[in-house]
Formats: C-alpha cells, sequence, structure tokens
C-alpha cells in the first residue's frame, strides 16, 4: 500500500500519489460507467444538449429531454417528479393567454396553442416523450445552469425561465436566487428520483 510520509507522521493509503510521481494519465482504477449499450437520458443546461448530441457521434445510445432546456435545480426536479407521478402543482398553474392563442407555463414559449385543449394535447404527448427518453435510462445526466429562477406566487411552482411577456404583469412572478441550501435539497430528491 502507498505510504504519504509528512513531519506528523505517515499515512498508508489506498490511492496517494506524491507531486513528483504526477503524470498526464489517472492512475485511479477505471471504473467504466457508459457503454454502447447503455442508455443515457440526459435533462439541464445546454450542456445537455451539447452531451446529446455529442453521444450520437461516439456510438452511445442516448437523448436529452425532449422538452428544451432546464437551467436551474428546481425545474430540473419539478420535471423529474412529474415523470415519476409527482410533482401535482403543476395542475394548479392556468396556461397563459397570449396573442393568438395560449402557451404552457413550462414549455417554449415559441409554440402558441389556439386554445386550451389544443396545448393540453400537445402537452400530453410532449410528456409521453420526456417519459420515453427517461424509462429505462441506466444513466441519467443532470447538467446545471443557472441559480436565478422566476416562480409563481399563487402556487409556488418555478418556470424554465422568465415568463412570456404578455402573462407577466398579470402573473407578477417573483424573482428568485436560489441559495446553496435550497439547490441541495433539490439534487438530493432529483437523486432519490432518479434512484
Amino acid at each position: 500500500m502507498p505510504v504519504l510520509r509528512s513531519r506528523l507522521g505517515n499515512w498508508e493509503l489506498d490511492h496517494v500519489h506524491a507531486w513528483s510521481e504526477r503524470t498526464l494519465v489517472m492512475r485511479a482504477p477505471e471504473a467504466l460507467l457508459v457503454r454502447p449499450e447503455t442508455r443515457v437520458a440526459t435533462i439541464g443546461s445546454c450542456f445537455a444538449e451539447e452531451l446529446a448530441n455529442m453521444m450520437g457521434e461516439v456510438g452511445i445510445h442516448g437523448s436529452m429531454h425532449p422538452g428544451g432546456l432546464f437551467y436551474s435545480t428546481t425545474a430540473i426536479r419539478q420535471e423529474l417528479e412529474r415523470l415519476t407521478g409527482g410533482w401535482p402543482e403543476r395542475a394548479a398553474e392556468p396556461s397563459w393567454p397570449v396573442n393568438g392563442g395560449f402557451v404552457d407555463p413550462f414549455r417554449t414559449y415559441d409554440t402558441i396553442h389556439p386554445d386550451e385543449a389544443a396545448l393540453l394535447a400537445e402537452r400530453a404527448k410532449a410528456d409521453e416523450a420526456a417519459a420515453a427518453v427517461f424509462e429505462g435510462a441506466n444513466v441519467v445526466v443532470v447538467t446545471l445552469g443557472l441559480i436565478e429562477t422566476w416562480r409563481s406566487r399563487a402556487t409556488g411552482n418555478t418556470f424554465r425561465q422568465i415568463p412570456h411577456p404578455a402573462a407577466f404583469p398579470d402573473l407578477a412572478p417573483e424573482f428568485h436566487r436560489l441559495t446553496v441550501a435550497e439547490m441541495v435539497d433539490d439534487l438530493e430528491r432529483i437523486r432519490t428520483v432518479v434512484r
């Protein structure tokens, strides 16, 4: 076993390398987490998108959440809880009327639905597509982006981005910077949901 020596004494450690022994090669035991047959699901910031794009190029079977980017730990937690049957508060959030129809508060605002029935039908299809990405995934990669969030004062839901300008005045959302404690709590809940 390698020995780390100091003026205080010696330690016997499984993995220790003296500064003088440094090399460009990692000497820790290799633990292969992803193989070509591994199903990988990603969710989060633009890094999740980049990773999903690269997986196809290197022969790994993987996909990103089809709903787009989720920048905060809270938005990611809400979506993963929804995928596993949690987050009932989502249903309490009304759709937002905008010029030409309605937008989903938790999807891209670029898609305007002519009525709420069309919005809910599209949401159901998108939810099925997201479930297909995560069902049976062997590895889930969560990439983090921002600490700045916008949330509903009425429901407490956190939106993926600043609410649509047409909905913003009536909604009067709260700007909130996530604390370290809130992000740690979100990450612990995310780990529980994924497991």
